[in-house]
Formats: structure tokens, C-alpha cells, sequence
């Protein structure tokens, strides 16, 4: 009977609540220096939507000839990352996925979902969620880092090696 009650907390969560996520903060801050208060939210979602969309883009430019699960798995990351709240069970997908990930950055992330219970200690004088903006960054700065690093860095990610026949045999080429 959830129904409609699972898009509408879809909403919820991913437009008027913001919790612990990767990249929301820092566009928030960003935003927020520019443009009037009230229009902060809506234009942070707009942000990271377009954020996502770019993200999601590039990676499939950038593929490389890599595997779909490959593919699949670094997809939920750029989502991951675009996310305004992101709790540590998201991480449930990467880590299944994470023996066809192809990056440190990944399990560098999912290692550190744990810290996120670290907002615990703010909330437990006052009994009401609140974030802490160090536990925030601890969470995701090595691995956003490490993601931008093996993105953008001298030492790309060789090609996915192809297999090719020759006269009736199979080879591994690597391009």
C-alpha cells in the first residue's frame, strides 16, 4: 500500500531535506553567497541534478569499453555524490558491486561510511538531528579527493582490455 508514499518521501528526501551529503554542502555554501536565502534550496537541487547529469555524461564518455556492472557501479557513486542526504545504508549497492568497481575511491568511500555515526555525539545532548560539518567532510573528502585524482589525474585508468579474434582464437587486446 506504500504506493505514491514512496515517491513522496523520494521527494522529500531529495527536495526540502539535505543530511550528510557528499558534494551539498559545498554548493550550498556556494550558493548561498550568491543568490537570496529563499531561493538557496531550490537552486542547490537544480545544481546537483545538473552535477549529476554532467557526472553521468562523462562517465559514459570516459568508459572505455568497461563492463556494465563496471559501469552500473560507478553510476550509483556520481548519484551517490549528488545526493543532498546520504545515509550510510546507501553504500548497500557499491559495496555488492565492488569487486567490478575499478577504483580505490569507492572502497576508500565505503570503508569510511562509519564515521557518519559520528553525528551521534551532536545529537545526543539535544535529542534532534543535527549535522556536524567535520564528521561531514572526514566522511567524504578522501574519497571525493581520490575520485577526482583518478578522474582528472596524470595516471588515468588503462583502457578494458578487448578480446579480439584472429584466425579463429581469442586474444586479450589491451588499447
Amino acid at each position: 500500500d506504500a504506493g505514491l508514499g514512496l515517491v513522496t518521501s523520494l521527494f522529500t528526501f531529495g527536495g526540502s531535506m539535505q543530511f550528510h551529503g557528499a558534494l551539498e554542502p559545498l554548493v550550498r555554501v556556494a550558493v548561498a553567497a550568491a543568490i537570496p536565502p529563499h531561493l538557496v534550496g531550490t537552486v542547490v537541487r537544480v545544481v546537483l541534478v545538473l552535477l549529476l547529469i554532467v557526472g553521468w555524461w562523462w562517465l559514459w564518455r570516459q568508459r572505455a569499453g568497461a563492463p556494465l556492472p563496471t559501469l552500473a557501479v560507478r553510476a550509483f557513486g556520481v548519484l551517490l555524490l549528488c545526493l543532498p542526504t546520504l545515509h550510510p545504508w546507501y553504500f548497500i549497492v557499491v559495496v555488492a558491486l565492488l569487486p567490478f568497481a575499478r577504483t580505490w575511491a569507492l572502497p576508500v568511500w565505503t570503508a569510511f561510511a562509519g564515521v557518519y555515526w559520528l553525528h551521534g555525539v551532536a545529537m545526543l545532548p539535544t535529542g534532534t538531528w543535527s549535522e556536524t560539518p567535520l564528521v561531514t567532510t572526514l566522511a567524504h573528502l578522501p574519497a571525493v579527493g581520490l575520485m577526482a585524482w583518478e578522474a582528472f589525474g596524470p595516471s588515468r585508468e588503462p583502457a578494458e582490455p578487448r578480446l579480439q579474434s584472429v584466425r579463429g582464437t581469442m586474444q586479450v587486446v589491451h588499447v
